[in-house]
């Protein structure tokens, strides 16, 4: 199991949400909905286009009812995907 890295990247971090929101069978206008943000921007934040403030990551946190520990160590498990 990987351990989380401070060297997380957004590209890792956005992967991360998705598939917790995957996970959780919500479509992308339901999570932003749920957390009180444009699903434009969290379509960003997916995709590792933008780098969200601490107050959207606990947004996001609370919207999957998940802790933050969880959510960066499975960001540091994830792939960079090459583009």
């Amino acid at each position: 199991m990987a351990r989380p890295s401070s060297h997380t990247t957004p590209a890792q971090f956005g992967a991360a949400i998705r598939v917790l929101r995957h996970k959780q069978e919500m479509t992308i206008e339901e999570f932003a909905s749920k957390a009180d943000i444009h699903w434009t921007y969290l379509s960003g934040i997916e995709n590792g286009h933008r780098n969200p403030s601490w107050e959207v990551i606990t947004k996001l946190s609370v919207a999957l009812d998940v802790d933050l520990g969880e959510i960066a160590r499975l960001a540091a498990e994830q792939k960079t995907r090459k583009r």
